[in-house]
């Protein structure tokens, strides 16, 4: 059986996730490579993250949040999205070539 509601939560789950997992990626990568912008970067994507995760108490809740926590989870959903377009987008550019 088809459940909106399930579907959605996931796919803001999964942004939440990869918005977390790609700031701590970018935050490692720029300490070990001494690269100050991306140490910065990585801080507002995981804090992002984390805000998502926790705002949304991992992605389940939605319908119930006041328009500032809406506000405060969407900046951690995009991020989270936003390799995932991008990969997207490269795979389409090469299909082309």
């Amino acid at each position: 059986m088809y459940n909106k509601a399930e579907e959605t939560s996931g796919k803001r789950l999964l942004g939440g996730l990869c918005s977390t997992a790609g700031g701590l990626l970018l935050l490692l990568f720029g300490a070990f490579t001494a690269g100050g912008g991306l140490i910065f970067f990585g801080l507002l994507c995981l804090a992002a993250g984390v805000t998502s995760l926790t705002v949304t108490r991992m992605g389940r809740l939605w319908d119930g949040l006041q328009a500032e926590e809406r506000a405060a989870a969407w900046p951690g959903i995009l991020v989270g999205w936003l390799p995932a377009a991008a990969v997207v987008a490269f795979i389409g550019l090469m299909a082309q070539l």
